[in-house]
């Protein structure tokens, strides 16, 4: 099968995947009771060369984005539209001390998915590098709820 995939959107190259004719047979197995369609994406935020893989998302009625990854997550208020997100992040700093925060204002790009490349202010007085992407979330931007 060939699929067009990339590291930062979808339509970066052409990648091919074998498969067996037989996986073409299995029927897959029913979601879970329960299943949260707001769970099924990809993505990841790299901070400072440190990546963290992208587990939930998840958009309040009052229009604040919450985005888990493993060892940090994200809140963008998007009430002042996508080219101006107020955002803050908590990241675990691996040697034990205490979550490094993050914030800034930044301007999302939705070419393929959500994305942002560039600097954030630090609670420790420095700018950090930071990358993040995810992708497959436009349904869970048609789903807000009260209790993200």
């Amino acid at each position: 099968m060939l699929v067009e995939t990339g590291d930062r959107n979808p339509y970066e190259r052409i990648d091919l995947i074998p498969v067996t004719v037989e996986s073409f047979e299995q029927v897959p197995a029913p979601l879970p009771d329960g299943f949260d369609p707001r769970t099924a994406l990809a993505g990841r935020v790299v901070v400072d060369g440190n990546r963290y893989p992208l587990r939930s998302l998840c958009v309040t009625t009052a229009g604040v984005a919450k985005v888990g990854f493993d060892g940090a997550e994200l809140e963008a208020d998007l009430a002042g539209g996508l080219a101006d997100v107020a955002v803050t992040g908590r990241v675990a700093v691996r040697d034990g001390d205490a979550p490094l925060t993050l914030e800034g204002r930044v301007a999302l790009d939705l070419k393929a998915g959500i994305s942002f490349r560039g600097p954030i202010d630090g609670s420790d007085g420095k700018v950090h590098q930071v990358d993040f992407v995810a992708v497959n979330t436009i349904d869970s931007m048609l789903l807000p709820s009260a209790d993200c």
